[in-house]
C-alpha cells in the first residue's frame, strides 16, 4: 500500500535537502529531535532494541516516508536509530516550519492520520519478514518489499542492488546460510547474483512465490 498524502505543504524553499550515502546515519537512538525527514530517494532501515537482544530491523522505508514524526509530535527522544540502505536525498523540515505549516493547513492533520494507518500496514508487512517464514521466503519476500520500495523512489525496479552481506544484515542471518538459498533462487530463475549485487531477473514469478505479498 502507498502513502495516498499530500506531503506538497511540508515543503518551501527553505527545507534542506540533505544527501547521505549508503551506510551512514540519519537518526540516531536517544538524540531529541528537532524536526522531521522526508525521503525524497533512496532507501532507509529503522532498528529498534527488541526485548534486549539488540537492534532489529522493524521497518524499510522509501519515498515520501516520513522519519521521526512520532517523537517530533510527542516530544519525546528518539528510540530508534535510521541508516541508509542506499545512497538517500531527504528533506529537513524543522519544527518551527512543521508546527507553521499545520496552523496554516489544518486538513494536514487528516493527511497525517492517513499517512500513520498506511505506515501501520506497511510496517506489519514489513515485520512478517522477520517470523513465520523459512529462510528463503523471507529473502524472497525482503527482496520484493525492497523493490517495491526502490522502484517508488527511482522509477525502475530492475536497477535494485542489494548484497548477500546486506540482506544477512536486515535478516539478522549468517551471510553463509544467505549465499545458501541465493543460489536456489538463482537456480530457480528469480534473482540474479553480480559482482553489482542482487537484481531480480523474473519479478512476476517473484511476486507469485510471494502469493503477491
Amino acid at each position: 500500500m502507498k502513502n495516498r498524502i499530500n506531503l506538497n505543504c511540508l515543503y518551501s524553499p527553505d527545507n534542506n535537502i540533505t544527501k547521505y550515502k549508503t551506510g551512514e546515519t540519519i537518526i540516531s537512538k536517544g538524540v531529541k529531535p528537532d524536526g522531521i525527514y522526508i525521503i525524497k530517494k533512496g532507501l532507509v532501515k529503522i532498528q529498534r532494541e527488541l526485548c534486549g537482544d539488540g537492534n532489529f530491523t522493524t521497518e524499510i522505508c522509501g519515498v515520501n516516508d516520513i522519519l521521526g514524526l512520532s517523537e517530533l509530535m510527542n516530544n519525546e527522544i528518539y528510540n530508534i536509530n535510521a541508516t541508509c540502505i542506499t545512497n538517500c536525498e531527504l528533506y529537513y523540515v524543522t519544527r518551527k516550519q512543521f508546527n507553521k505549516n499545520i496552523s496554516i493547513t489544518p486538513e494536514l492533520y487528516i493527511d497525517l492520520m492517513r499517512y500513520l494507518c498506511n505506515r501501520i500496514d506497511n510496517l506489519e508487512k514489513d515485520i512478517l519478514v522477520q517470523s513465520g517464514f523459512d529462510l528463503s521466503e523471507r529473502i524472497l519476500r525482503l527482496i520484493l518489499i525492497l523493490s517495491n520500495k526502490f522502484s517508488a523512489s527511482e522509477g525502475r525496479v530492475s536497477g535494485l542492488r542489494i548484497y548477500k552481506s546486506d540482506l544477512a544484515q536486515l535478516l539478522k542471518t549468517p551471510e553463509k546460510s544467505i549465499e545458501k538459498e541465493i543460489s536456489k533462487l538463482i537456480s530457480e530463475n528469480i534473482i540474479i547474483d553480480s559482482d553489482k549485487g542482487i537484481s531480480i531477473k523474473n519479478l512476476g514469478r517473484l511476486k507469485a512465490v510471494c502469493n503477491e505479498f
